[in-house]
């Protein structure tokens, strides 16, 4: 009796580990601009889509890296796994992956800190803005160069807080505020026309 009980259980592990997608790797040393281009090009398609079913291991690896480099560009492999991975990861967990970034204490993020958080183009900037208290807040862009985008303040539940279509001259600033509801991480994103050039971003609760 003891040897069929072994049996079955040998065949239990066999079916186990076929059914684990055999694409699964460790977890990646995700870049800084793996992040931004995820979510500035990615995953405002796929927020919502909270599940256990995992992108992309239905696919041909091929078909899978094609997919990716049509939305994120001609990135190499190891950008692409990157990606594929803060995907299956916002999918499996329900949340924008977290990077250890250090948000400014005094809520105001200048052009060098911008730069690291905006894509190659100019195009699109991705900024953690942190853990947001319920009340009304007030952000606030300056643009360098003149530019026509779009500016979203996104919760970690990815529920937009504030979305806007705006045009700023060089030098010009805008202030927009919002109202939270609840206390969780936000974050702001902003999508130009053409390439664009911050020049700070400063948050700060309205009394």
């Amino acid at each position: 009796m003891g040897r069929f009980r072994f049996a079955g259980l040998c065949l239990a592990v066999v079916l186990a580990s076929l059914a684990v997608p055999q694409r699964t790797a460790a977890t990646p040393a995700v870049e800084l601009e793996s992040y931004v281009i995820f979510n500035t090009r990615c995953a405002d398609c796929h927020e919502g889509e909270c599940s256990g079913r995992l992108s992309f291991f239905h696919l041909p690896e091929d078909a899978a890296d094609e997919h990716v480099r049509r939305f994120a560009g001609q990135v190499p492999v190891a950008r692409v796994r990157e990606l594929q991975f803060l995907l299956t990861w916002m999918k499996k967990n329900c949340a924008f992956y977290p990077l250890p970034l250090v948000i400014p204490a005094d809520g105001r993020w200048d052009m060098k800190a911008l730069a690291s958080l905006s894509l190659d183009s100019g195009r699109a900037y991705f900024v953690p803005i942190g853990e947001l208290a319920p009340g009304r807040w007030r952000v606030t862009v300056g643009a360098e160069t003149a530019a026509d985008f779009t500016v979203e303040v996104v919760g970690s539940d990815f529920e937009p807080m504030l979305a806007k279509r705006l045009s700023l001259p060089g030098g010009g600033r805008v202030g927009l505020r919002f109202d939270v509801q609840k206390r969780q991480s936000y974050y702001l994103r902003l999508e130009a026309c053409g390439g664009m050039r911050l020049a700070e971003v400063t948050l700060e609760p309205v009394q």
